[in-house]
């Protein structure tokens, strides 16, 4: 499907032949999800796959986290950086 946003096609080109290109979103905080976030969330993932030309989407990552895990509504505190990295880092490895 041709991309309907700018940029994603000059993207693309950029991509060195042979890279591994994965598309994922951190999770948001509960209080700023509505009830059918993580389904909207999957199907923009696969829209912006679909876009990008990526081998893999990181659906596995929590599309919601709890409100304690956030300093401000978009910036994780810390500590839960910390964790965030390595469910990251975990949901990257399935894929290679």
């Amino acid at each position: 499907m041709r991309c309907e946003i700018g940029g994603a096609d000059e993207f693309r080109a950029t991509v060195p032949s042979g890279t591994q290109l994965l598309v994922g979103f951190t999770p948001v905080a509960q209080r700023l999800a509505n009830p059918d976030f993580p389904d909207t969330r999957d199907a923009l993932l696969r829209q912006w796959a679909d876009w990008l030309g990526t081998q893999a989407t990181l659906t596995e990552l929590p599309p919601v986290w709890p409100d304690s895990k956030f300093a401000r509504p978009t910036h994780l505190k810390p500590e839960a950086v910390t964790d965030y990295t390595r469910e990251l880092g975990q949901a990257i490895q399935r894929h290679l």
